[in-house]
Order: C-alpha cells, then structure tokens, then sequence
C-alpha cells in the first residue's frame, strides 16, 4: 500500500509534464525536442556556450523589475552575441515574491518578456527551473506557461537536457532539480530559521520518491559518453552567504554528485557569486552559485562552514542595487570554463575543468 501511495504521488507531483503540440521548437542556434521530461537540444555549432543566473525575479510591484535585473540583461546580451550564446539557465526565485498566480499572470511579460527583450535573449531557449519564492505561488503555472512562450522551457518540474554538437557528439547533460520538493521550502528571508524542511507526510514521501527517481536518471546519464555532467538547483550544497549550506542536500543530494561524477552543481537562493570545489569520495565537484542577478547581499556568516580551503571566489560588491552578476560556461571537447561578470561588463574569476574519464 505504501508503494502504490508512492508511486501516485510521484505521479502527481513530479511528472507534470507539459502535454504540448509545441514540442519541437527552431531558434537561432539550435533545434529543441521536448520529450515529456527529457529535452534534447541540437546546436549548429561544436562548441556550447551558455548563460547561468539565479534569484532574477524582479519585483511584485511596478515597475515589475530591478535596476540589477535590467543592467543584468543588458549585459547577457553584449556577451551572448560576443560568445554566440546558446541558451539561458535560470535557477529559481523566477518572480518575487510570492511567485505568479496562474500561466495568465502579468509577472511572465512583466519580469520576463519585457525585460529580456533583445533578439539573442528572446531567440534562444531558457531552461528554467523554480526556487522557494515560486513555490510560495503556483508553481505548476510556470510549468503551463511553457505551453504559452516561445522560449519559456520548463516542462515538468525536474528535467533533463540532452545537449549534442554539430557533429553529433553528446557534450553536456543538464539534470534540472526542483529543491524545493526534495527537501521541503523554506521560510522567507526574514525569517530566523533558513533550512528547508518537509513539513507532512506527504511531503516526506514525494521528496523520497523524487529522490529515487533522480538517481536512476543520474545512474543512466553516467553510463552514457557524454563529456559533462551537470546538475542545477536552487538550493546550494555549500555556500558562504547568508542561508549558508542546505544540511538536505548535504545528506541527500551530495553524495549522489561525487558518487556519478557530476562535473559541477549550479545553484542560486544566496544572492552572490561564489565558486567552491569539494573533493569527496575521491571526486571533485565544482559548486557554484550564481545568485545576484536582481538583488546583491554581502554577507559571509557562514564562511565556516564550508570545507577547508573549498571557496576560491565570493562577490558581493557595491549597494546591492545597481551592479549585479551571473556566469557564462563555455565548453567544448577539451574543457569547459566558468567565468563570472558584473553587470557593468567587468569580468570577476574565470575557471577551467576537464571531460569527465570514462
């Protein structure tokens, strides 16, 4: 009995699969098929190179956007077309703050479509994925609005994205994690307690469920010849900032990175840049946050709790209100490269990792 609960409420929670005719879609650089909860992106190019930001969600009230938000996008925009960018990460808090009402809500064209406007922003895909300040709305509505949007890609709430080059190679895997389901949400910012938890029953055998489910699938792509692995999430593994480590993750999640040999975890929720590595069962992942692209926080109450000699980069400069960040990963068959911006075109702190060993 407690199998078939299971199973009906990973039904129901975790394969809210968009049912759309649109399912194959055209854009600048490259042709998407999504495959209920697998996206395969084909490019025209050998090379992959892409943007990351977190935390971009804007404003409830008008003007609906940040000053960050805007210098944000502008800034994607000079370098997607200096870079030839592919596609965009987004990593949650997608709307502040209380995510959007329904696939109808103004917030999409308001926070989103108008903000993002340029040609190579609009003409390349967006792999989204939801952070705690969505699922405080409703979070399902973001997954419909895929059926809406050109370039809005969320087609259930934890995917795969299936990348391959010009010449047929699979270069990178994007496993997509919902957070939020596998360790509960957590509260609002001002609130003491910052840790996740998953409040019911319920609750506890989705996150199971889930969890069981994103192994096999990180089991399969393992055993495949792609070069990279890559997992994105909301909450951070590690993180230096204000919320500091997710003990969840840190019990579920991490030894399944280090175990398959993920490459690198991106994530927001901290709402700075930091790039830390963590050797672990004789694997090192990179964890990276990504987090400043609509406010900026300097704080560092838990630089201690991070392992020793982990952190190589942490930025927060400035007021918080008018120079945010965000990442561009480049790779290729050789390597791959994490290099950080500021808003106003700055560059921050680049690194260079190798394919994985088969």
């Amino acid at each position: 009995m407690k199998r078939f609960i299971k199973l009906i409420l990973a039904q129901i929670f975790l394969l809210a699969v968009v049912n759309s005719k649109r399912n194959s879609r055209k854009f600048l650089n490259s042709n998407l098929l999504i495959d209920n909860d697998r996206v395969k992106l084909d490019l025209k190019d050998d090379n992959v190179n892409f943007l990351v930001i977190g935390d971009w969600g804007g404003l409830p009230v008008f003007p609906y956007r940040t000053i960050i938000e805007t210098q944000v996008s502008k800034q994607m925009t000079k370098l997607g077309e200096m870079y030839n960018t592919q596609f965009q990460l987004a990593l949650g808090d997608n709307f502040y703050f209380n995510g959007v009402i329904d696939e109808n809500d103004k917030r999409f064209k308001e926070t989103y479509e108008k903000v993002f406007n340029s040609k190579r922003l609009k003409e390349t895909p967006w792999f989204v994925l939801m952070g705690n300040h969505d699922h405080y709305g409703n979070a399902s509505a973001q997954i419909e609005y895929t059926k809406q949007s050109d370039n809005w890609i969320l087609p259930s709430y934890n995917y795969t994205i299936d990348i391959k080059t010009k010449q047929g190679d699979n270069l990178i895997s994007i496993l997509m994690v919902d957070t939020v389901l596998l360790c509960g949400n957590s509260g609002y910012d001002w609130e003491l307690d910052k840790q996740p938890k998953l409040k019911s029953m319920r609750e506890k055998l989705v996150a199971n469920s889930y969890l069981e489910a994103f192994e096999e699938e990180l089991r399969r792509v393992s055993e495949t010849d792609v070069s990279y692995i890559l997992v994105a999430g909301h909450f951070p593994v590690w993180s230096i900032a204000e919320h500091g480590p997710t003990q969840c993750l840190q019990q579920r999640l991490k030894p399944l990175l280090h175990k398959y040999k993920v490459s690198a975890y991106f994530c927001g929720h901290d709402h700075n840049l930091q790039y830390l590595e963590d050797t672990y069962m004789d694997h090192p992942v990179q964890y990276i946050v990504s987090g400043a692209a609509n406010f900026v926080d300097n704080s560092t109450k838990h630089i201690d709790d991070v392992p020793e000699n982990s952190l190589k980069f942490h930025w927060a400069e400035g007021l918080g209100i008018v120079s945010g960040g965000f990442m561009i990963t480049q790779a290729n068959a050789q390597n791959m490269t994490f290099s950080f911006y500021e808003s106003n075109g700055k560059a921050l702190y680049q690194n260079i990792i190798y394919p994985r060993k088969l």
